[in-house]
């Protein structure tokens, strides 16, 4: 997940170097707008979607279990990152993030938990 988001930021910033100001000028952190974020957000959803059915589908039982428990360990992230009170980031951002990526992660896990066949050995 964070490699893909990575990645996907990396590519964006190379073909449109306008949405990332520069990080401090003046001592004032710049941020990018509002459609930078719902782009970034969109595809960190997406992404969180793909982790939580990689991580479900590599569990050996319990497969939304350990989904849940990688949902867990972004939220506890993200909620450091939420109470930072050094963070630039406005908190409806930070909060838009961990809900969208926490919300992924177990989407993920659901949609491969539901996919299973009934004789499928790994419950």
């Amino acid at each position: 997940m964070a490699f893909l988001g990575m990645a996907a930021s990396t590519v964006l910033s190379r073909v449109a170097p306008q949405t990332f100001p520069a990080q401090a000028t003046g001592g004032v952190v710049a941020l990018p707008g509002l459609g930078w974020y719902v782009v970034t957000l969109v595809y960190s959803f997406v992404f969180a979607v793909m982790g939580g059915h990689t991580c479900a589908r590599l569990a050996k039982r319990a497969a939304l279990g350990h989904a849940s428990v990688l949902a867990a360990l972004i939220g506890a992230l993200g909620l450091s990152v939420a109470l930072d009170p050094a963070s630039p980031l406005p908190a409806w951002r930070t909060a838009g993030y961990l809900i969208a990526n926490v919300a992924g992660v177990l989407l993920g896990g659901a949609i491969h938990s539901l996919a299973r066949t009934p004789a499928d050995p790994r419950t």
